[in-house]
């Protein structure tokens, strides 16, 4: 049957279709969360950390 290929190409193409906006539609939720959530986290100065403790040497042999 000639028409059932274009039926089943059809019905692939809407479901690829609807499957990539989906993933689109994940993929822009994801960086709005991403986005907020740098918005309110705090802001502190980055700096260098000093050792407490001195590492211990390590053994070359």
């Amino acid at each position: 049957m000639p028409g059932a290929q274009a039926v089943i190409n059809e019905g692939a193409r809407i479901a690829v279709a609807d499957a990539i906006t989906l993933v689109f539609l994940f993929a822009f939720v994801a960086a709005a969360l991403a986005l907020t959530a740098t918005f309110f986290s705090p802001r502190t100065e980055l700096k260098e950390r000093t050792m407490e403790v001195e590492p211990l040497p390590v053994s070359t042999d």
